[in-house]
């Protein structure tokens, strides 16, 4: 029972995420099924009248026939039987095409739902603060969207709809059949729901534990999958293809066994239920024909015998959605779970923002600080500097000194936990939306979309809104003119997944170039050409020199070359600005500065 509650509570905040505007046809799919139910019952209840005028009763020993008798105006055998028949046979026909038409909604609208939510939740991960998302596993994101919410929406809360739909369909004929002959019916319920409920708690536990272990091989098997295919090169040089393929397909068989063994606890009942109904109407026969005349116990039985029909598939689905939402219960505990987290989580990212343009002019950082939520010391501690517009400013310091905090406080995405960071007089975290589309980044790893340079460097997925103007001036900018010209579909030539198709320098130059497309007033370049040989660095040097004085730049490096033509060298240690100043003044004034460039660790 506790396991059943924690499920309706996953489910209910499941369905917190839903959009209001479907809730309302989720509530329809209840009301139509009772409509549908309702069919099914009179169905039922009208093959007693059918029944009893083949049996050979009077009219008037049935309160059923003399019905019929006064709608079609006689009490001739053959005209009421074929007009009962004809009425059960449209009944019949209407309830099944009903039913498919109704089914076909249904299955719609928890199709909409399921796009609906994965919209959701998906935006809430990408909403999410940069702190927040920095330790999020990405298996976890990869399994909600593709596993979770199609567990929680295609087969659990579907196998709800269609459990209430069955089993209301079930009880309705149960309260037909009870009308008819109360003691069968009561014999019915006793086989067959005994049958049924026998089945349900020798499955349960075990339906449970399966659908668990599937979550947790899926898991398993994506963690094999995603660094084999993200981190191709090193699994390579590792010689580990054959491992990462045989962790990969053992996670797979094994889901695949378990899915073997869910699919047979949902098809079991079908097998026993078919025998049951047999030996459940040879017992109801020998009770009839036992407490009844034969007339009376032909009828009812022919009644049981169609009833049985109906209600063996009904209660098949049942057991079979009841089977499957028991093994594919832990998919809504897996995304209730992480909806609860996603919502929890502070600082969020609100997609409607202002848009009053920000100002710019000189940075002033004034007494900066920042501390991670799990840190056990602040990265940053009261750092102040003024960053002048137009200045080419460098960081420089070992690995932890605050470099890259503070180049992602710069870019808006942390927020400082003392201090400011301001542009005339106004806090770049008053409104870090405005602030950022005045910014460029390049990284060390420049990430490339699968598709063309044109979209690579815009940033674009919709190619009509790339402005071809601004498109042209960043090649240019980004010196990859002659490089785009050489190439046999220039600007629209794929770079294939990661820039897989071209060199480490020209991926750093369309770096470049999608960071000078957005118009940047400042401009980050965060280890930008750390990764690259001597010759390839001189010349992204040598493009990123001719952007000074054009834009405020602010370079992020180890190596000596990259920094020594910079207005200012910042040097970070330990979470301070330790010294600043030009490369010759550094090196005369901070001996642990100098230290680094003698090493070679700054060079």
């Amino acid at each position: 029972m506790d396991n059943n509650k924690g499920l309706f509570t996953a489910i209910r905040t499941c369905l917190r995420i839903v959009p209001w505007r479907m809730r309302s046809k989720l509530i329809a799919i209840l009301l139509g099924s009772v409509g549908v139910a309702l069919m099914d019952m009179a169905s039922v209840a009208l093959m007693l009248p059918v029944m009893e005028l083949v049996s050979g009763q009077s009219v008037q020993s049935s309160v059923y026939l003399q019905i019929i008798a006064n709608v079609v105006g006689t009490e001739d055998v053959q005209t009421m039987l074929v007009f009962t028949l004809a009425v059960v046979i449209a009944l019949m026909i209407t309830k099944n095409v009903l039913s498919a038409v109704f089914r076909w909604w249904s299955l719609g609208v928890m199709a909409e739902a399921q796009s609906a939510v994965v919209h959701e939740v998906f935006a809430l991960y990408l909403s999410a603060s940069y702190e927040s998302h920095r330790k999020r596993d990405t298996s976890d994101i990869y399994q909600t969207l593709n596993v979770y919410i199609p567990g929680s929406f295609g087969i659990v809360m579907l196998g709800f709809i269609q459990l209430f739909v069955d089993g209301l369909s079930a009880l309705l004929i149960v309260v037909a059949l009870a009308a008819v002959s109360p003691m069968a019916t009561l014999l019915a319920l006793v086989v067959f729901g005994g049958t049924a409920f026998l089945m349900q708690a020798l499955l349960r536990k075990r339906t449970v534990r399966i659908g668990m272990d599937m979550r947790d091989v899926g898991l398993a098997g994506w963690r094999y999958l995603s660094p084999a295919v993200e981190g191709f090169t090193q699994v390579r040089l590792a010689e580990m293809e054959k491992d990462f393929v045989t962790g990969y397909s053992t996670s797979r068989r094994e889901g695949n066994m378990l899915g073997r063994k869910s699919t047979m606890f949902a098809e079991l009942p079908k097998y026993v239920l078919e025998v049951t109904m047999i030996l459940g109407i040879a017992l109801i026969a020998v009770v009839l024909f036992a407490t009844s005349d034969e007339q009376t116990a032909v009828a009812v039985l022919g009644v049981f015998a169609v009833a049985s029909v109906r209600i063996i598939p009904t209660l098949n689905r049942a057991l079979a959605s009841a089977t499957g939402i028991r093994a594919a219960q832990a998919n809504a505990f897996g995304l209730a779970e992480q909806i609860d987290l996603l919502e929890a989580e502070p600082g969020r990212h609100s997609p409607e923002h202002d848009d009053t343009p920000f100002g710019f002019g000189d940075i002033e950082v004034s007494k900066l600080s920042f501390r991670f939520a799990d840190g056990e010391r602040s990265v940053l501690d009261e750092v102040s500097v003024k960053l002048p517009e137009g200045a080419t400013i460098a960081l420089v310091g070992s690995s932890g000194a605050g470099k890259t905090t503070f180049v992602d406080i710069l870019l808006g995405l942390l927020t400082p936990t003392g201090g400011s960071v301001e542009v005339d007089g106004k806090s770049i975290h008053s409104n870090p939306y405005a602030w950022r589309r005045q910014l460029g980044v390049v990284t060390q790893d420049v990430y490339l979309l699968d598709a063309s340079i044109r979209e690579n460097i815009a940033f674009e997925t919709d190619s009509s809104r790339i402005d071809p103007v601004r498109l042209e001036k960043a090649v240019e900018m980004a010196q990859l003119t002659d490089f785009i010209a050489a190439l046999p579909d220039g600007i629209d030539t794929v770079v294939g997944y990661q820039g897989a198709r071209i060199s480490g320098g020209q991926k750093q130059r369309i770096g470049i170039a999608r960071a000078l497309y957005r118009e940047p007033k400042l401009l980050i370049l965060d280890e930008a050409t750390s990764a690259l040989d001597n010759e390839t660095e001189a010349k992204i040097t040598r493009t990123i020199d001719a952007l000074r004085g054009k834009m405020t730049i602010v370079v992020v490096a180890h190596r000596l070359s990259t920094v020594r033509n910079a207005d200012e060298i910042l040097f970070f240690s330990q979470g301070k600005i330790a010294s600043r100043g030009t490369m010759s003044e550094l090196v005369e004034r901070n001996d642990e500065f100098r230290s680094l460039v003698e090493l070679g660790r700054l060079s």
